[in-house]
């Protein structure tokens, strides 16, 4: 890489076993210090509900307002339901990180799973050949520059 990170011994340590493992990050990795998510009971009737409606059907609409943990509620879908290609398309290109964090909290210490975007986390490329499953994140924005659609 043509970066360099000021980090600490025990980063260092994860990170070179991470690459001995062929994993692309260590983001699952375990953490004494995470607390588990507990989810609220108006999110585990959505996340249910959406649970119950993919069996059948393939749309979903959420009416949750702000500070509802749709972020957190999705993804914990995806982990039920075992997706294995996942892309959650925005118009908020900045929403990328907290998807990104919110992704280690749900998948943390699950090594099935990969997330990437543009600009976090593991490229498209990666993904697709590496075989395991993974979340994808990308905005309007990206998906109109993008050859494969005729962007630029």
């Amino acid at each position: 890489g043509k970066e360099w990170f000021d980090v600490d011994l025990d980063t260092v340590k994860k990170a070179i076993e991470a690459v001995k493992k062929g994993q692309h990050n260590f983001i699952n990795a375990t953490d004494e210090r995470f607390v588990p998510i507990v989810f609220r009971p108006e999110q585990e009737d959505a996340i249910a509900k959406t649970l119950k409606q993919f069996k059948t059907g393939d749309r979903m609409l959420w009416n949750a307002k702000m500070r509802f943990g749709k972020t957190l509620s999705a993804l914990q879908v995806v982990k039920e339901a075992g997706y294995s290609k996942t892309v959650i398309i925005t118009h908020r290109p900045v929403v990328d990180k907290g998807w990104y964090e919110d992704f280690g909290k749900i998948f943390r210490g699950d090594n099935e799973y990969i997330y990437g975007s543009k600009s976090t986390g593991a490229d498209i490329d990666y993904l697709i050949s590496s075989g395991k499953k993974f979340v994808y994140f990308a905005s309007i924005q990206d998906l109109r520059g993008s050859a494969t659609i005729g962007g630029k």
